[in-house]
């Protein structure tokens, strides 16, 4: 007999005992989860044994609000920010339990020793979600990005799609050295999605083998393969199952850049990025459909990234998706209209249109984009520094420039040397 059949079954006797006056039994929830498969191939298990949970790390977790009373989430350091207070569904918390439990649960959790923190996404539609929550913004993915990065996050992992105004989010995140880490989707078809954006950690799922799951989505955004099919899961209604899925590919990359952050204290997230797009197991080049290879943590773990730039390896991975790379580039030059950038608490306008600063005065620094040459309020007044540099205009008087000066009497010297030697050779040669 299925499961589902088996559950259909219950639910009759149940209801047939109700209607006969008799109380039927409370089902008793199945123990807790304390094993997985993936903890011994994806290096967990080894991790651990070298000391690596992920003491001293934040991770941002954007998702439903989870139950830290769920059996596997026991024992986490674990805190909430839900700024709508939206009812939800059952399956929602139990999606976001699942995806904690396998950042942090104490057995087979990549990081149980991480700080959680569950910023609350709303799952409903925009349209039904309270009229306070909607004016305050707080609904919006972006919204929860530039919190976790004012609260001081180490890593943001996001299990939702559907918005395309966190790419400036992302930005800002990579100017703070924060990797945004984000699913690919469920669809088995090329999609663009959340993780699609410059910037974002897009994570595919793979299968028992390490092969590529046929429900995993792909774009020219992808970025990285994890173990995302044959998960053990809590159902909202207590029992365990088998679950597969592209969030929960998305917790082991969060989990592994985690182990790293512990690993290399001092590195940035932009540098953690490069180092987990040059450890991953793959052609060496990047592919289509699984980016730039599979997760490998041990490497990752044991490559020292200090040596990699602190820029964000991924501005640039998508050509074709909003925000590119030139628009990311004037986002940390400060030349994108404050209607651009959201909900960016700290973005300062430098370009040089006045009627900007004259809305914003407070976020307004005119004409002192790294862009111009000339670190001048109004460079349109002065010369740029390089100009200086490559040229030598006469003075305002008519005189010589000092340097040609210099330059003359020099050639004058050297001409009378030159006339002098001449002259006493000649002199010195015999008559014939």
């Amino acid at each position: 007999m299925s499961r589902r059949l088996g559950l259909g079954c219950a639910a009759m006797l149940a209801a047939a005992l109700g209607l006969a006056g008799v109380t039927a039994p409370a089902a008793q929830a199945d123990p807790a989860i304390t094993s997985q498969w993936y903890t011994g191939p994806a290096g967990i298990d080894e991790l651990r044994a070298q000391g690596l949970d992920g003491s001293g790390v934040t991770i941002a977790v954007i998702d439903a609000r989870a139950n830290p009373d769920a059996p596997e989430l026991r024992g986490i350091d674990y805190t909430v920010k839900d700024f709508c207070d939206e009812p939800q569904d059952a399956d929602d918390e139990t999606h976001a339990n699942n995806v904690i439990a396998i950042l942090a649960n104490q057995h087979y959790g990549w990081a149980p020793k991480a700080k959680i923190v569950n910023y609350v996404s709303p799952t409903k539609p925009e349209a039904k979600i309270n009229k306070q929550c909607r004016q305050s913004r707080a609904h919006r993915l972006s919204f929860l990005v530039h919190k976790a990065i004012d609260d001081g996050a180490d890593i943001i992992t996001i299990q939702q799609g559907g918005e395309t105004g966190i790419a400036y989010a992302t930005a800002r995140a990579s100017q703070h050295g924060i990797p945004v880490v984000a699913s690919a989707g469920n669809t088995g078809l090329e999609r663009n999605s959340t993780s699609s954006h410059n910037g974002i950690v897009s994570v595919g799922a793979n299968d028992q083998q390490g092969k590529r799951a046929a429900f995993s989505s792909w774009s020219a955004g992808l970025t990285i393969m994890a173990p995302g099919t044959g998960i053990k899961v809590r159902t909202h209604q207590g029992s365990i199952d088998e679950e597969h899925g592209t969030s929960y590919s998305t917790p082991m990359v969060s989990g592994a850049l985690a182990l790293a952050k512990q690993r290399w204290p001092k590195a940035t997230g932009n540098q953690l990025i490069e180092s987990l797009i040059r450890t991953a197991q793959g052609t060496g080049r990047w592919e289509q459909q699984t980016g730039w290879g599979s997760l490998d943590a041990k490497a990752l773990v044991a490559a020292d990234p200090a040596g990699y730039p602190d820029k964000n390896p991924l501005e640039s991975k998508n050509p074709g998706v909003f925000p590119t790379a030139k628009e990311i580039q004037d986002y940390h030059d400060g030349l994108l209209e404050f209607s651009a950038v959201g909900d960016d608490p700290e973005y300062v306008y430098r370009g040089k249109d006045q009627i900007m600063c004259d809305s914003r005065p407070e976020r307004c620094e005119l004409g002192t984009s790294p862009r111009f040459r000339s670190p001048s309020p109004t460079p349109a007044t002065s010369p740029s520094p390089a100009a200086s540099a490559s040229a030598s205009p006469a003075p305002a008087d008519g005189s010589a420039s000092p340097v040609l000066m210099v330059v003359g009497v020099i050639v004058v010297l050297l001409a009378a040397a030159a006339a002098w030697i001449l002259a006493r050779r000649r002199g010195a040669t015999p008559a014939r």
